[in-house]
């Protein structure tokens, strides 16, 4: 199984108005699934010359684990009732994608935004419904013996593609959701 981390930002200090959920840019991949790179093929700079066009030779390493940038500045986890009493937020646990993702725990940190992460276990083949609403992208649980497709985006990028995020049973999925911060006022 596979482990990989979802990020939505909903934080009202920056205007970001995609509330598109983060996927980190190097996922974990078994024999047979397949992964996706886009290669941009035409720019406000031109046309790539496809006679030009090379591919460097595969270079495979063992996969390290990718830990959620925040995890590194975040130390003390609470659970909801703890959390509540030290936030303005009104926080919840999203527990509501079952049967197709099961919810194990969620857990709350931060000062000044508040942090939840959520631990899944995928479970049962289809889309949770409000995955869409809840993390700005489509989510699939597919078939345990399907092969998944895992697309490779540059570091940084927010969203590419709005390709659907692929899982089997059986992988583990930590969703973070940042809220909070001053509320911008539009001029």
């Amino acid at each position: 199984s596979r482990q990989l981390w979802v990020h939505r930002d909903m934080c009202r200090f920056h205007g970001d108005e995609t509330r598109v959920a983060t996927v980190q840019n190097v996922a974990t991949v078994c024999v047979g699934d397949r992964v996706e790179i886009a290669v941009p093929l035409y720019s406000p700079r031109g046309c790539v010359d496809m006679q030009t066009f090379r591919w460097m030779p595969l270079r495979g390493e063992p996969a390290t684990k990718q830990i959620f940038p925040l995890e590194k500045e975040l130390d003390d986890w609470y659970e909801l009732d703890l959390f509540q009493s030290q936030t303005v937020e009104r926080l919840s646990v999203p527990n509501h994608f079952e049967p197709h993702l099961r919810h194990e725990s969620t857990v709350f940190s931060g000062i000044d935004i508040a942090v939840s992460k959520t631990r899944y276990t995928a479970e049962k083949p289809g889309r949770p419904e409000g995955a869409e609403r809840l993390l700005g992208l489509r989510l699939q649980v597919v078939p345990r013996d399907a092969a998944v497709l895992v697309p490779l985006t540059r570091v940084g990028l927010q969203h590419d593609r709005f390709t659907n995020l692929q899982v089997r049973p059986g992988d583990v999925l930590y969703l973070y959701i940042s809220q909070g911060g001053k509320i911008i006022a539009k001029r």
